[in-house]
């Protein structure tokens, strides 16, 4: 017999949204639990691993003033620390641009934010699936939770979302990538290509140390015929790329999904919120979403408290997320809109129209400022 049991928040999963989510929640004083597929947190991973520092993400998130205390991050974390992102044109040509950022090692950085989330009074339940979630109850293998609030950050879970008449998956971008070593890479470079290499989307190199890297790409659907993995060897023996890898080794390969479409159309129904990327809380230009997810999981748990202690409608979650994060959200997918009828289906006029916009106004995109092109 399913066992059955009350609780103020149950928080499911376990990645960086839902960490903070449990964190945030557990710290106004509510009963909270965190609920984890995985066995082991951060494992597989299924992430490039690299984002501004809390310097850089006060000049995108402008409107956030939880920038500063969420991005303090600590130097174990770190793989690598990132001062130039380079943006190749689909003929290679280059624009570089200073930023400062750094790769971290992703299961090491969720650890990290579970052990913080438990500190703050949040259970811990790894190796839980949650089967459905039906009329505001979630059901496990073994039990059954009354959670007065359900703050979802299962990524884009078809089993969970779609009962729930949420399809994120309408555009979702198909990424792979490999853990390489013995590279011959400026480990303080970012590299971005943009082209046929990576149709509808961009490739990468991002490095974990002096001759180590993430090296993948991720493409829509809607732009590609051939399997990724071909891409993604083909990207390896670019002429761009052939001096890089060829002494190259890979030492593990990675896949995802990432919703690409911007966010639901609604974020909170009746006792659920939604955040991450089971949200559409991903820069829809260039698929990063881990400092959105935290921004907006601290905002979820807070909400979620505050609507259990003092009747707050839970409405204000996404009032407050949309307030911190959501000009930069629009203004992301605006220009990947308009690069899909530009850059990804013309390689020839987006050379022309990288070459004239130039540095500054392609930096400006990546940010997901407002751009005019």
């Amino acid at each position: 017999m399913t066992k059955e049991q009350n609780i103020d928040v149950v928080v499911i999963g376990g990645g960086p949204a839902g960490a903070m989510a449990a964190k945030y929640a557990a710290l106004q004083g509510v009963d909270t639990l965190l609920l984890e597929q995985k066995k082991t947190i951060g494992i597989p991973i299924r992430c490039g691993e690299f984002f501004p520092t809390a310097k850089e993400l006060e000049k995108i998130f402008v409107h956030s003033p939880l920038v500063p205390e969420l991005y303090d991050i600590k130097k174990e974390l770190i793989a690598q620390k990132i001062d130039i992102v380079r943006v190749f044109s689909p003929k290679s040509t280059s624009f570089d641009m200073p930023l400062e950022g750094h790769s971290v090692y992703r299961e090491k950085f969720e650890e990290y934010l579970l052990e913080e989330a438990a500190e703050a009074g949040a259970t811990i339940q790894l190796n839980t699936r949650v089967e459905r979630i039906r009329a505001g109850l979630v059901d496990t293998n073994n039990t059954r939770y009354r959670p007065k609030v359900i703050i979802l950050a299962c990524g884009p879970n078809r089993k969970l979302l779609n009962p729930l008449g949420i399809h994120i998956q309408n555009d979702l971008a198909v990424c792979v990538q490999y853990v390489m070593e013995n590279l011959t890479i400026e480990p303080n470079i970012v590299e971005m290509h943009y082209g046929n290499v990576s149709p509808g989307g961009y490739a990468w190199v991002i490095p974990k140390g002096k001759d180590r890297a993430n090296v993948g790409l991720g493409i829509r659907k809607n732009f590609y015929k051939q399997n990724i993995l071909t891409l993604l060897d083909q990207f390896l023996q670019a002429p761009i790329m052939k001096n890089k890898t060829a002494q190259g080794q890979k030492v593990s390969t990675i896949a995802g999904l990432v919703p690409v479409n911007g966010p639901v159309p609604h974020t909170v129904m009746d006792n659920i919120i939604l955040v991450g990327d089971a949200a559409g809380h991903v820069m829809a230009t260039n698929g990063g979403g881990i400092p959105i997810v935290m921004i907006c999981g601290r905002i979820a748990g807070e909400a979620g408290a505050n609507h259990i202690r003092h009747g707050t409608s839970l409405h204000m979650y996404e009032k407050q997320w949309k307030k911190e994060c959501g000009r930069e959200l629009s203004n992301a997918l605006r220009t990947r809109k308009r690069a899909d009828f530009i850059v990804y289906r013309c390689g020839w006029l987006a050379e022309i129209l990288m070459r004239l916009l130039g540095t500054k106004v392609i930096s400006r995109a990546l940010k997901c400022a407002s751009v005019g092109f």
